[in-house]
């Protein structure tokens, strides 16, 4: 770390390096911090108020569907006692359609292959969703898992505080320190953490066998 190589510069006669080279970067590296923090800040509480829009928004389509499929239902039941009359005449109708389907099936599958190839080649290249995007929700909720601290985050962060610290930048130490922990209490009252990406596995485990004989 940063204090380490300070040491090392001194203990070999260069106490020179520490202002020239170890002082700059680890400044650098604070500052990339309280950026990085200030990011993740804005970043999520957009993604977190989009999200409830999308579950208001999905709310209230199944809810006028659901309404619909209700209306439909009372209006078959009424005018279900007239539909029987008309038989002959939807023969008839189907056979036309029928004999147009049979037609226009091939073009019909051909053109709706192209489109699904279109429209999986626009997903892909797409960076961002449009709101209302049919894949708008999960490339949120992909966001949201991506912008939340891991423990791995916290523990290169950490380092950069305490060598602040250990090298007399107390004051910056507490208010980078400061910046992580509001984040976090945001992240607690809303229990975001539970959609924390699961941690990496441990490395397989190789395991020696020692002859004693």
């Amino acid at each position: 770390g940063w204090v380490e190589a300070g040491r090392v510069a001194q203990r070999h006669g260069r106490a020179d390096l520490v202002p020239t080279c170890v002082a700059p970067s680890l400044d650098e590296a604070a500052t990339a911090c309280a950026e990085d923090v200030a990011r993740r800040d804005e970043a999520l509480h957009k993604v977190v108020e989009r999200l409830a829009e999308v579950a208001k928004e999905k709310q209230a389509k199944e809810e006028e569907e659901a309404r619909r499929r209700e209306d439909g239902e009372d209006e078959d039941g009424e005018g279900g006692s007239g539909l029987g009359d008309d038989r002959s005449e939807r023969s008839v109708a189907n056979q036309s359609q029928a004999s147009v389907h049979s037609k226009s099936s091939r073009s019909s599958r051909s053109s709706r292959s192209s489109r699904s190839s279109k429209s999986n080649k626009t997903r892909s290249s797409a960076r961002v969703p449009k709101p209302g995007d049919p894949w708008e929700e999960e490339y949120l909720i992909a966001q949201r898992a991506s912008l939340l601290p891991t423990d791995a985050y916290k523990r290169d962060f950490g380092r950069v505080v305490e060598a602040l610290a250990l090298s007399g930048l107390r004051q910056r130490a507490r208010e980078l320190q400061a910046q992580l922990r509001a984040l976090e209490a945001w992240i607690a009252l809303l229990n975001l953490d539970a959609f924390l990406p699961p941690p990496p596995p441990p490395p397989d485990l190789v395991w020696h066998t020692v002859s004693l004989a």
